[in-house]
This record gives C-alpha cells, sequence and structure tokens, in this order.
C-alpha cells in the first residue's frame, strides 16, 4: 500500500517546490505556513531559499514541541525562521 501511495505526496512536494521556487525568482520575500506542524522545510532549506523570511504559524504547543524535538536532534533553527503563535480554532 505504501509504495502506491508514497508517489502522491512525493510529486505534490516536488511540484508545489518548483512552483515556490519559480515565486522567488520572480520577487516572493516572506513563506507563511499555515498550521506548519513538523514540516520541514524550513530545515532543509535550498539555496534560493535562503533569501526568504519563513513564517510557520501554529498552536504554542505544536510549536514548543518542534523546537524541543530539533533541538534535542541538534538541527540548527535557521535565522530566517520566525515562529508564531496561534489557535486556528478560535474566530476573531
Amino acid at each position: 500500500m505504501d509504495s502506491l501511495l508514497s508517489p502522491s505526496p512525493l510529486g505534490r512536494a516536488i511540484f508545489s517546490e518548483t512552483a515556490f521556487e519559480n515565486a522567488v525568482r520572480i520577487g516572493a520575500k516572506q513563506y507563511l505556513i499555515f498550521a506548519a506542524g513538523y514540516d520541514t522545510f524550513a530545515y532543509c532549506q535550498l539555496e534560493w531559499a535562503k533569501k526568504l523570511q519563513i513564517f510557520e504559524l501554529d498552536h504554542s504547543v505544536i510549536t514548543q514541541d518542534k523546537q524541543n524535538r530539533l533541538k534535542r536532534s541538534d538541527i540548527e533553527i535557521p535565522d530566517n525562521v520566525h515562529y508564531i503563535d496561534v489557535d486556528l480554532t478560535k474566530h476573531r
């Protein structure tokens, strides 16, 4: 089952990163990741992504857990990564 399903998310990731790289080439300066969860884009940045300001938006519990896991794994948080605590279940 996994061998049948894995090409779909991998294909989406490649398509998305290619489209995003093109957006950076024409002037995008920020990347906002809503409900970032345990997304790893910010921690394995390609050269073209290093000039972006990356904002990860998620609930504070998830954000703190992610930062703790990164620290325990000796994964450096790049200077261009910013965390914004939000509760996406609340309406304002």
